[in-house]
């Protein structure tokens, strides 16, 4: 069996959510337009109102990515994650684990397109997120999505989950589903969310 240390992305290992400020690197350096910029911001106002699911948001609001070559959302998509604030004890955190011989797996509703350069930033060994295929955004990696693609993943490389040694970390209501796979279960920074928990199942951490 194999021990395993599950992070969410957004708002976990880094201070904000990244789709938006991804949007705004790619105004800020010319590669979109503000049509583009402000289709996807109807896009959000759309997912707000309840009129888009996030999987429909996120195509409206990434339809862009067709038309762009593939060196350009590379180059962005490296640019934009080093410009990311990643929280010092996040990565005190993953070193820590990574010395205990746990695998790091980040599982994340985030987009591909700029995930996919993860290891640039953390040293990560795997990566499960939603998948842009084509420029069509596929199943939003969220909520129970995210055990699917977890027990999926697992099949794949042959691995058997070590429960007990294996831990997870979110900071969300929907990484709760995730979390519910291990028995080590660790909510960052949304201290409102762990106090409706059972403080017995679960650890609160605080990271800056």
């Amino acid at each position: 069996m194999q021990a395993f240390a599950f992070f969410d992305f957004d708002k976990t290992l880094t201070a904000e959510d990244t789709l938006f400020p991804y949007l705004l690197y790619l105004r800020k350096t010319k590669i979109i337009s503000r049509a583009q910029l402000g289709k996807a911001m109807l896009a959000g106002l759309l997912y707000i109102l309840g009129l888009l699911d996030e999987r429909r948001a996120k195509q409206m609001a990434l339809s862009f990515v067709r038309d762009l070559p593939q060196a350009v959302l590379e180059q962005s998509g490296r640019a934009f994650l080093r410009s990311l604030r990643i929280f010092e004890g996040a990565k005190e955190e993953i070193a820590v684990l990574r010395a205990r011989g746990l695998r790091i797996v980040v599982v994340s509703a985030s987009c591909d397109i700029y995930m996919q350069y993860i290891r640039d930033v953390l040293p990560v060994d795997d990566l499960l997120c939603t998948r842009v295929e084509r420029g069509v955004v596929q199943e939003n990696c969220k909520g129970r999505e995210k055990v699917r693609r977890i027990q999926e993943f697992l099949a794949q490389q042959g691995e058997e989950l070590d429960a007990g040694r294996s831990c997870t970390y979110g900071d969300s209501r929907g990484d709760l589903h995730m979390m519910s796979l291990v028995r080590q279960r660790v909510i960052v920074n949304n201290r409102a969310l762990y106090h409706r928990q059972d403080s017995a199942l679960y650890r609160f951490v605080e990271w800056r």
